[in-house]
C-alpha cells in the first residue's frame, strides 16, 4: 500500500474500510492527492496515515485488527497552517563525514486553532522515501 490508490483499494475489502474510504474520499478524492504516507502494518499496532491535496490534510489511525477495532482521523485546511517547524537530528555513523545523513527528521505543523500535527520519520521507517516527499510537499503549502 505505497500509494493512496492502493490504500483506498485495501480499504474497500472490508465493510468498515468502505465506511472510512467514503469519508476520506469526500475530503481527498482518489487521484487528487498530492502526497500519501502511511506506516506499515505491524502486529497489533495501528496503521498511521496522512494524505493531502491542495485544500486539506487528513491524518489518522486505523486499528482494524485488534479486540476493539477503531478508526480516528482529523481533517484540517491547508490554509489554516500558521507555522512549520522542522528538526533534523541523530547523525548516522556517530560523526559527521561526507556521507553522513540525518536519521531522524521531524515536522511539526501548527494550525490557527493551536492544534499541532507532528510527523516523525522514525515512526514511518527511516528508509521510507515517501516521508521526505511528504515533508517537502507540506513545506511548500
Amino acid at each position: 500500500m505505497d500509494s493512496y490508490h492502493n490504500f483506498i483499494d485495501w480499504l474497500k475489502r472490508f465493510e468498515c474500510g468502505r465506511q472510512l474510504q467514503s469519508l476520506l474520499e469526500a475530503t481527498v478524492p482518489e487521484g487528487e492527492e498530492t502526497v500519501f504516507l502511511k506506516t506499515d502494518r505491524d502486529n497489533n499496532m495501528p496503521i498511521v496515515f496522512l494524505a493531502h491535496n491542495q485544500s486539506f490534510i487528513v491524518n489518522g489511525t486505523i486499528n482494524f485488527f485488534n479486540e476493539n477495532p477503531d478508526v480516528q482521523f482529523t481533517v484540517r485546511k491547508i490554509s489554516d497552517i500558521t507555522q512549520k517547524n522542522i528538526q533534523m537530528m541523530t547523525i548516522s555513523h556517530g560523526e559527521i563525514t561526507a556521507f553522513s545523513r540525518f536519521k531522524d527528521v521531524q515536522l511539526e505543523l501548527t494550525f490557527q486553532d493551536g492544534s499541532q500535527l507532528l510527523l516523525n520519520k522514525v515512526d514511518f521507517g527511516i528508509h521510507n522515501n515517501s516521508f521526505i516527499t511528504t515533508v517537502q510537499s507540506l513545506l511548500k503549502c
